[in-house]
């Protein structure tokens, strides 16, 4: 039963770490402009696609109201 307890608690400060990373990189991006959120969608890593993509939704993009 220890190895699934150790490999629950690896699995949930995996997440937390994902979580605060993706958190600063968004509060860090936030002061983008459109064009350089969309540029960081198409060119930036997977995390920074995940944050921009986030953004530009906030923004109104990609909205068919």
């Amino acid at each position: 039963m220890g190895f699934f307890t150790d490999l629950a608690k690896s699995a949930g400060t995996a997440i937390l770490n994902k979580a605060q990373k993706l958190q600063n990189l968004k509060a860090e991006m936030s002061c983008y402009d459109d064009e350089e959120l969309k540029r960081k969608y198409r060119n930036g890593t997977s995390d920074e696609r995940t944050v921009a993509a986030s953004l530009l939704r906030d923004r109104g993009y990609g909205r068919r109201d």
